[in-house]
């Protein structure tokens, strides 16, 4: 952890090997109860970023509020937050670009590349990442209830 006075970790957080935060002097990184963040994962907060409750990152993942001005000859720094809603579940090999908004119960499919806000209740895929699927609260409900009554 690099800037730890700027991360805040809830409880019942699960935290594999080499995982990376950095906050930054300005940004902050905050990860809320019950998140599980992967073998591997990398988080630069320098535009602050956060977390939101049951969310899962996959192994190997990276999740970078930094970008640059390319057409600058001192490519220039500037960052953007990104916020991860609740129960959001991010496969491995992820990378989430600032200014990225990913609403509650999304899933992203490995290997994504989130460049743009990815809605609520939905699956999104590819290089960039796009929506593929969306589905209701009644749907994930039903998928719940069958695998309970599966003995």
């Amino acid at each position: 952890m690099v800037n730890s006075a700027n991360i805040k970790i809830g409880s019942n957080c699960l935290l594999q090997d080499r995982v990376y935060l950095r906050a930054g002097i300005d940004g902050h990184i905050v990860i809320n109860d019950g998140a599980a963040l992967n073998s591997f994962v990398q988080m630069y907060g320098h535009g602050g970023i956060d977390i939101g409750k049951d969310t899962q990152v996959g192994p190997n993942s990276v999740i970078t509020t930094t970008g640059h001005d390319y057409l600058s000859s001192d490519l220039d720094s500037d960052f953007a937050a990104i916020t991860i809603g609740e129960r959001v579940w991010i496969g491995a090999n992820c990378t989430i670009i600032g200014g990225v908004h990913i609403g509650d119960h999304a899933v992203i499919g490995a290997g994504a590349v989130v460049t743009n806000d990815i809605p609520s209740r939905c699956v999104a895929v590819g290089v960039p990442a796009r929506v593929i699927r969306s589905f209701d609260a009644s749907e994930a409900s039903d998928t719940e209830n069958n695998a309970n009554k599966m003995d």
